[in-house]
């Protein structure tokens, strides 16, 4: 991504805004920057409409600029687009540059949407189809400033980039893989396990039941290049209390469900083993006992999963610890045997919840019984406003949990017997597990580092000494 495109498209969000902050404004702008990166993208590979398939009204709309009819233009070039790919019709369905005008044609609206218009036409999303493609997915850093503003207050919580990325390492889809996200918010979790695997668009599956995020996922998707995803608009909680089928078995499912009123855990844990891996298939299906009426983010994930799949979720740690229906959630699942690990997290990673978290990664096809804890509590970088993960702190998280094994202070591989027993009692907090020093120590990560710092310094040393006997010998 170009620094001064970022800078551009969000000063002319800026002066287009105004003193309008609603959603339908950035809406609007996102429209016309995705009309703009259509048609900057039509003559190369992997282009989200083909050059012969571009509407007419579209090839000119940015060299020729209209100072009257620029709306009724707009929602015409929109309304072709839809008849012509379905994705499209998603992207812009909810789009009126009409409506949003309203009846005069010559207010101030009207004129905000010319100049607008002027002003896109002047910039580029780059010469190449790699340029345009990093600065497409710079888009997604004018989503996540336009989400901070407006959904902190409603229980949002947006995905950092650096979160959704470990869990895309951990899961680590590959070939034909179907990856689903039952609560995607702005399809971060599925765009980071794209970008680390390769998956297609169409490959990526997810559902989001507010209209705004649903609508900003779309817009998300499609600047990352991923424009086949199919992102549903609807509450998959909901959904899966109609059926008692599961609809369509995944191979992958991402999860960061959102920390409200909506049901995480099941309270009831009958329903449990019939979808894990292992269990009997219930004698009666129609029973709704068994078979569906699931109202939990938990529920939902397993029952997503194929027999042989692989998912993770955000958890907060009281699910890790608490007694009652949370520790029969936890004995199910260990007694199942698809506890893979947890993960601990840094606190305070999120802009509008301080709320500290774990991943927890469960399989249905292990072929071993060890559970591993990793302790990533302290692999970050303090700021003012939230710890970021940065890239080596992902990096080490990730080697961690591939390798597998026990790493004194950061990782310990347990044996599920240890878990289930005394004085254990299915307890899943990291720090029962993998222990820390007190005192002044206890940053072990922070030692390592150093430590790999003064090997570097040891390596360079010794290179200029070799270049200096070479030399010598050399002279003599």
């Amino acid at each position: 991504m170009e620094k001064g495109f970022l800078l551009n498209i969000t000063s002319i969000y800026r002066k287009f805004k105004e003193k309008d902050r609603t959603a339908g404004v950035f809406y609007h702008y996102l429209s016309l920057l995705a009309l703009k990166y259509i048609w900057e993208n039509r003559r190369n590979e992997g282009s989200p409409l083909p050059e012969k398939d571009i509407p007419k009204e579209l090839n000119t709309l940015f060299r020729d600029i209209p100072f009257t009819g620029t709306a009724a233009r707009l929602d015409r070039i929109i309304s072709e687009l839809g008849l012509v790919n379905r994705a499209f019709e998603r992207l812009f369905g909810n789009i009126s540059f009409v409506k949003w005008v309203g009846k005069d044609q010559t207010g101030s609206r009207t004129l905000r949407l010319q100049r607008l218009t002027e002003e896109i036409s002047d910039i580029t999303f780059g010469d190449t189809a790699g340029e345009i493609r990093r600065n497409g997915a710079g888009v997604g850093y004018l989503l996540e400033k336009f989400a901070e503003e407006n959904f902190h207050k409603s229980g949002f919580l947006y995905t950092p980039k650096s979160l959704s990325t470990l869990m895309a390492r951990v899961i680590n889809p590959t070939g034909e893989d179907q990856l689903y996200d039952p609560a995607c918010g702005l399809g971060n979790l599925l765009i980071q396990a794209a970008a680390e695997s390769g998956l297609p668009g169409r490959a990526l599956h997810g559902a989001e039941s507010d209209p705004d995020c649903w609508q900003l996922a779309q817009f998300n998707l499609f600047f990352n290049g991923l424009h086949e995803a199919h992102i549903l608009l609807h509450d998959s909680l909901t959904e899966s209390r109609k059926t008692r089928r599961i609809w369509e078995p995944y191979d992958c499912v991402l999860l960061h469900p959102p920390f409200t009123d909506a049901p995480l855990l099941p309270v009831v844990t009958d329903r449990l083993p019939y979808l894990l891996n292992g269990a009997s298939e219930a004698k009666n299906s129609r029973s709704r006992s068994v078979a569906g009426a699931e109202e939990d983010f938990l529920s939902l994930l397993l029952r997503s999963l194929k027999g042989s799949g692989r998912g993770a979720m955000i958890v907060p740690h009281g699910v890790l610890f608490k007694m009652g229906s949370a520790a029969q959630v936890r004995k199910t699942l260990i007694d199942h045997n698809v506890v893979e690990a947890v993960i601990d997290l840094p606190p305070n990673i999120f802009y509008s919840s301080k709320v500290n978290v774990a991943v927890l990664v469960l399989n249905k096809a292990r072929t071993h019984s060890d559970i591993l804890f990793v302790d990533g509590s302290r692999l970050y970088e303090p700021d003012r406003r939230r710890n970021k993960m940065r890239l080596h702190h992902i990096d080490e998280m990730t080697r961690l949990y591939q390798d597998f094994a026990t790493v004194p202070y950061l990782a310990t591989k347990v044996p599920v017997e240890q878990v289930q027993q005394e004085p254990n009692d299915y307890n899943l907090t990291v720090r029962r597990y993998v222990w820390q020093p007190e005192g002044e120590g206890r940053d072990i990560f922070a030692l390592r580092q150093e430590l790999n710092a003064l090997e570097k310094q040891l390596q360079d040393l010794h290179q200029q000494l070799d270049r200096r006997i070479h030399d010598f010998a050399g002279e003599g």
